[in-house]
């Protein structure tokens, strides 16, 4: 669900908007919607702290997982799903939900998959940042009552920051902010 398709830099503009409107104070014209028609995974589970064994990788884990539940609502614009709450929280979860019920109402869903470049850059034992360069291009928003494609922006890349944080044995994103697309580049693999 490109909800978190924002212009602006600050909020996480990678989950309602299709990754255009994170913050509740950015549109949520967001333009992050997702390939057609692909089959959707089911939802992830809730990512159980292993007893801050290893904060980042289970932090990673909670994010990835995250984005999978926001795709999987991202389809129906089910801003309601009770599993967006596995593994969000706080400011991500408001964000993402305002943002997916403003899709809904606009009639707008959003079909495929963010692809995802997270890296850890602080972690402790209970709070993990991330910092990632989103690619929305296979995430796109649709007419929910044609199938239409919404615009013919293909997406791009999107500078994207969350906060992971153990939440009683339970890691989940509590903040998160997306850029607009080309607010960050990836090398290609061949030079």
């Amino acid at each position: 669900m490109p909800t978190t398709r924002t212009s602006t830099p600050v909020t996480a503009t990678v989950l309602l908007a299709c990754l255009a409107a994170l913050v509740s104070a950015c549109s949520p014209a967001g333009n992050p919607t997702t390939a057609a028609t692909t089959a959707s995974p089911p939802p992830a589970t809730a990512t159980p702290s292993t007893g801050t064994s290893n904060p980042a990788a289970e932090a990673l884990v909670a994010y990835t997982a995250m984005w999978k539940d926001v795709a999987e609502a991202d389809n129906t614009a089910d801003y309601q799903a009770t599993y967006l709450g596995d593994h969000l929280a706080g400011q991500a979860l408001l964000i993402i939900t305002d943002n997916m019920a403003a899709e809904k109402n606009e009639g707008i869903v959003v079909h495929g998959a963010p692809v995802l470049h997270p890296v850890v850059t602080s972690a402790s034992a209970s709070t993990v940042a991330i910092s990632d360069c989103m690619a929305d291009q296979a995430w796109l928003e649709y007419r929910a009552s044609t199938g239409k494609l919404l615009d013919d922006i293909p997406g791009g890349f999107r500078a994207t920051t969350a906060t992971v944080t153990d939440q009683n044995g339970i890691w989940k994103v509590t903040q998160i902010n997306t850029g607009a697309d080309g607010t960050c580049h990836l090398s290609s693999p061949t030079g």
